[in-house]
């Protein structure tokens, strides 16, 4: 079975985008990423608290875009 492939796209500072087959994951979108970092996403992992990985903002418009959306993140987050 070929799996389709990943695309990597690299964000501003620590962000990065996953996208394969139409779905996308987010990591650590934080305040020196791009405002809608995670906007569309249908998973955002936030790595730890420091806001270079983490911004409420910018979280919150990846599940305005897309409320179905999973966040793992640790307890301190």
């Amino acid at each position: 079975m070929n799996a389709s492939p990943v695309t990597l796209i690299k964000k501003a500072h620590s962000c990065v985008r996953l996208e394969r087959d139409g779905r996308a994951l987010v990591i650590d979108p934080g305040g020196f990423s791009e405002d809608d970092a995670a906007v569309g996403a249908d998973a955002i992992l936030v790595t730890h608290e420091h806001p270079d990985h983490f911004d409420e903002g910018r979280l919150r418009a990846g599940l305005e875009s897309n409320p179905a959306a999973q966040v793992w993140t640790l307890r301190s987050v």
